[in-house]
C-alpha cells in the first residue's frame, strides 16, 4: 500500500518527546493538527502547514520520513486513525472537531 502522509518526528525541534497540542501552535501560527492513534493504539499529534480533506474517523496510511530516505520507500508502515481535526490562525483555533487530544501531551509528527 502506497503512503498518503510521509511525517517526519519533530523532536528536535520542540526537544521534547511529548508536547501539549498548544505547542504546535508556537512554531507555526497557521496550522492545522491532526490528533491521531496509530494502528497499535499511539496517539500522536500531525501538524501540517494549512487543511486538508482529512476528517475525524478517516484512516490514513502513512511513512515514517527520516530526512535522510524513508524506511520501505513508497509503501506505508502503518495506519492512523483521526481523532480530532485543530486548525490555528494566529493563537486562535479557527476549527476543532472535538476535545479528544486537548488537554493530552503526544508525540508531534510534522509532513515533509
Amino acid at each position: 500500500m502506497r503512503a498518503q502522509w510521509y511525517l517526519m518526528n519533530a523532536k528536535t525541534l520542540t526537544g521534547k518527546q511529548k508536547v501539549p497540542i498548544t505547542e504546535v501552535n508556537k512554531h507555526w501560527t497557521i496550522c492545522t493538527v491532526y490528533v491521531v492513534r496509530t494502528r497499535g493504539g499511539r496517539p500522536m499529534f500531525a501538524s501540517s502547514s494549512g487543511p486538508m480533506a482529512y476528517k475525524v474517523g478517516d484512516s490514513v496510511s502513512w511513512i515514517n520520513d527520516t530526512g535522510m530516505g524513508h524506511r520501505s520507500p513508497g509503501y506505508a508502515h502503518d495506519t492512523v486513525t483521526i481523532e480530532n481535526v485543530v486548525s490555528y490562525r494566529g493563537g486562535d483555533i479557527t476549527l476543532q472537531e472535538n476535545n479528544i487530544g486537548m488537554d493530552e501531551k503526544r508525540p508531534l509528527w510534522v509532513f515533509k
